[in-house]
């Protein structure tokens, strides 16, 4: 604007210069320098013209450019959806024939995210509290939890999870690294732990697509549960196979077959926290050389798994809506073809089974929401690979069997309370030496009062 006013005031010098009477004109050399004064303004009033034009666009370039690298930014934070929860426990244990209950705080805190690599890729990543093992290493795998002790020392953080999860089609979709279970498990079974997040490569293909998919549904794995550079790893290979459908409009039958197949277990320590004894959670054990690698049976180590672990599994759950709460019937039913060890003459062989049943009325959504649970469950001792079962349910063993009751209500969004009591019984089949008496269906008592906040 302030150019275009100077350009207009040198157009009007130049207007009267041109219609000066010649009565009154100049000489013609002060005419000259006159029109050379003009010209040279006229050329000062373009060169700033022209000056003004590169730099508003060198302006409109930089505004450009930062509104770029905004959208990049945005782009970029869009990309990461980030998650966490924070649990507050007080839990109760009484068990029989050990002197004294057992009380204790406990926390819970996990945190991480998950990142869209592109359309057909994500990556999550997530940290969370646990209590090392007993010989000083790593993050439990069967619990997250830790105590409220040590004179308020730091607590540790481990890796919960880590992987990457390629999925070209909506139908399919391959996981690798440190995941959830990539199968589906029955609502209230406790034949594999909550806080497990295996190691290896899964599989997963369904029939149906969307937030609820219907029709068949497969998954294959591959599990590293132990690496030996001396010997061969321990492993868990297994596939599963289902049926989900709409029986009605409000009622939905799963049905689902699984095979879990375990590798370099049978003669070898537990593969968790193996020197110390009682760690095979439940399992028979030896310490016949004619089992046991080399090696394997030390004075610092427990005897070797006497069984090998393939598990034949089958389940079904039935959801549908009553009263406007969800009620779902769930049972589970599992089988080791290798449970053929014979520990003596009077000792059965074969502990081979386990079974649940379970029900759950409602589901905690939110504010003023509730639901309720029950489950019974038995596990003999070698039905399953003791490293893979609840660690709640009956102290974390096998030979076990009882009932669970739950509760649950809703504060708030994202904030809930729930109680849990488990009234099990352990040494089932084989009994627990009181002194010198065996000791058969042995108490354990376990209330869990828990203060969920999920963010």
């Amino acid at each position: 604007m302030k150019n275009s006013l100077i350009v207009a005031a040198v157009a009007a010098a130049l207007s009267s210069v041109a219609y000066v009477p010649a009565a009154s004109a100049q000489s013609a050399s002060e005419l000259a320098q006159l029109k050379a004064q003009i010209e040279a303004l006229q050329a000062k009033v373009a060169e700033m013209e022209k000056a003004q034009k590169a730099q508003t666009e060198t302006q409109d370039k930089t505004l450009d450019m930062i509104a770029q690298q905004r959208a990049n930014v945005g782009d970029w934070v869009g990309r990461f959806t980030w998650k966490g929860d924070f649990r507050y426990r007080n839990e109760d244990i009484k068990q029989e024939f050990v002197a004294r209950e057992r009380n204790r705080d406990r926390i819970r805190v996990r945190a991480g995210f998950v990142a869209k690599v592109n359309d057909t890729v994500t990556s999550e990543f997530q940290l969370t509290s646990s209590e090392p093992l007993s010989n000083g290493g790593y993050g439990d795998a069967r619990s997250s939890n830790q105590t409220l002790t040590d004179a308020s020392s730091r607590k540790r953080i481990f890796f919960d999870t880590a992987f990457v999860q390629w999925a070209p089609t909506a139908s399919f979709k391959g996981t690798f690294g440190k995941m959830r279970y990539p199968f589906v498990r029955p609502t209230g079974s406790l034949f594999f732990d909550n806080d497990i997040n295996p190691e290896g490569i899964a599989l997963n293909w369904q029939q149906g697509t969307g937030s609820t998919p219907l029709g068949l549904f497969a998954s294959a794995f591959y599990y590293q549960l132990a690496e030996r550079s001396a010997g061969p790893d321990s492993t868990m290979a297994g596939a599963q196979i289902g049926w989900r459908a709409d029986l009605t409009s409000t009622t939905r039958l799963t049905l689902a077959a699984s095979y879990f197949d375990n590798g370099a277990v049978e003669g070898y320590n537990a593969v968790q926290d193996a020197t110390l004894p009682g760690n095979a959670f439940g399992n028979t054990t030896t310490a016949s050389p004619a089992v046991c690698r080399p090696g394997v049976v030390t004075a610092t180590s427990t005897a070797c798994i006497a069984n090998d672990f393939n598990v034949v599994e089958a389940m079904a759950e039935l959801s549908m809506q009553v009263g406007g709460q969800p009620l779902i019937f769930a049972i589970d039913y599992a089988k080791n073809n290798r449970a053929d060890f014979v520990v003596s003459p009077t000792t059965p062989s074969g502990l081979d089974t386990a079974y649940m049943g379970g029900i759950q009325y409602g589901r905690v959504t939110g504010a003023h929401s509730w639901e309720v649970g029950y489950v019974y469950q038995k596990i003999e001792n070698d039905a399953l690979y003791g490293q893979w079962i609840d660690s709640d349910f009956a102290g974390g063993v096998t030979g076990s069997k009882g009932h669970v009751f739950k509760v649950g209500y809703g504060f708030g969004r994202n904030f809930r309370i729930n109680g849990t009591y488990f009234f099990n019984d352990t040494n089932i089949d084989l009994p627990f030496l009181a002194g010198t008496t065996p000791v058969n269906d042995r108490k354990y008592r376990r209330l869990q009062i828990d203060l969920n906040v999920g963010f």
